[in-house]
């Protein structure tokens, strides 16, 4: 595949590593997430009424952030226990699925074009440590 970082890793326990990183970050994030869209739900909410645009931002990040929290739990599953590759499918989609829709939010509804960049290229980074990962995890079954 043209998208393997393995190559520039030359060790499989790297790539473990990297996924336990990106696990433990999405969490994290999703964690954080969960906490300000509920907050933003609850407290800012009320002072936009009328504005069905912040009701919307905030359903889409909470069902997002518990998708995201549910899916990393299940990637840390795996790296820690470094098998069961198919347990790793659902946060790739959750993880592309929540890349789109965040660029699309970022930037047709919050008009923040300067934060694209910058996200853009750290969360297609954490996706292709995962998916290497993956494919390491595929090709190690397929050895056995």
């Amino acid at each position: 595949m043209c998208c393997n970082l393995r190559q520039c890793c030359t060790s499989e326990s790297w790539l473990r590593l990297g996924a336990i990183i990106v696990g433990v970050l999405s969490v994290t994030q999703g964690i954080m997430g969960f906490i300000l869209a509920s907050f933003g739900a609850t407290h800012i909410l009320p002072y936009y009424t009328g504005n069905k645009k912040f009701l919307s931002i905030f359903l889409i990040m909470v069902v997002i952030t518990l998708n995201m929290i549910v899916c990393s739990v299940l990637l840390l599953i795996v790296a820690v226990k470094n098998r069961n590759q198919k347990l790793l499918l659902p946060w790739l989609i959750v993880g592309a699925s929540t890349f789109t829709i965040g660029i699309i939010i970022i930037y047709l509804l919050l008009n923040l074009v300067a934060y694209i960049g910058p996200s853009s290229i750290v969360a297609l980074l954490f996706w292709l440590v995962v998916y290497s990962y993956y494919q390491q995890l595929e090709k190690n079954q397929q050895e056995t």
